[in-house]
């Protein structure tokens, strides 16, 4: 499924979103101490678990305070996060969106957010190929 015409398109959050992610890399573990040189290699090299499913993306909620966040498991089974966005202003923009889509798409959160996820990771990997080609680097090797 797409979000063809949501508010999360129209504003531009998708590429909000995954330039908040790059900004959070390198990364390391804090169980096994594996460092995640960028995006692209901490999605290679984390897994979702089987406890979160498709909930590995959530809509944190405790009393006024609201966040955004992905859970991916290290290889040493160790679960790390990531915010997918930073900015305070634009990520209560963000979750106005979440909410209008959810309404108009007749979708509950964790599918909304699902769709977010999968198209955050076909753009940023499409992203990789892309600068691959520019580079003349074998995609393999990125």
């Amino acid at each position: 499924m797409t979000l063809k015409y949501s508010y999360l398109e129209s504003c531009n959050y998708l590429n909000y979103i995954i330039k908040s992610i790059y900004k959070q890399f390198p990364k390391t573990c804090n169980c096994c101490g594996r460092y995640f040189e960028n995006f692209n290699d901490f999605i290679e090299n984390t897994y979702i678990s089987n406890y979160t499913g498709d909930c590995n993306i959530q809509i944190l909620k405790h009393l006024e305070y609201e966040d955004v966040i992905a859970y991916r498991n290290c290889n040493c089974n160790s679960t790390m996060v990531i915010r997918c966005i930073l900015d305070e202003h634009k990520k209560e923009k963000f979750l106005n969106a979440v909410k209008n889509d959810m309404i108009k798409f007749k979708l509950d959160e964790n599918e909304i957010l699902n769709v977010l996820r999968n198209i955050v990771l076909t753009k940023a990997l499409r992203k990789r190929i892309t600068r691959a080609a520019h580079e003349d680097i074998q995609p393999s090797l990125l």
